[in-house]
């Protein structure tokens, strides 16, 4: 279990949602609007305009998505520059203790 912004985020709006989401594992079945269009972005980064067209998104977002994809897509690096790397370290518990994960 990663304790993510996110994740402590969910628990300060609403314990019992955190307990759903991140203990049960259960997740609503339609993503929030935001996360919809950010899954649209990464996907036409993938595989182009088209899956654009395929995104679950209402027709205003999708033509503001086409706009922005259209003006990046000229600037688009074509190599990889850098892979993001995990860090690891321990984390001091409170009482004192080293908590190794």
């Amino acid at each position: 279990n990663t304790l993510t912004h996110s994740r402590l985020s969910c628990f300060a709006t609403c314990p019992r949602k955190h307990e759903l989401r991140y203990e049960h594992r259960i997740a609503p079945a339609v993503p929030a609007h935001y996360l919809r269009f950010g899954q649209a972005w990464h996907a036409a980064h993938e595989r182009g305009e088209t899956a654009i067209d395929e995104a679950v998104i209402d027709p205003h977002d999708r033509e503001m998505l086409r706009a922005l994809y259209r003006a990046w897509k000229p600037n688009m690096i074509a190599e990889v520059i850098a892979v993001e790397q995990e860090f690891r370290m321990p984390i001091p518990d409170p009482l004192g203790e080293i908590v190794d994960d």
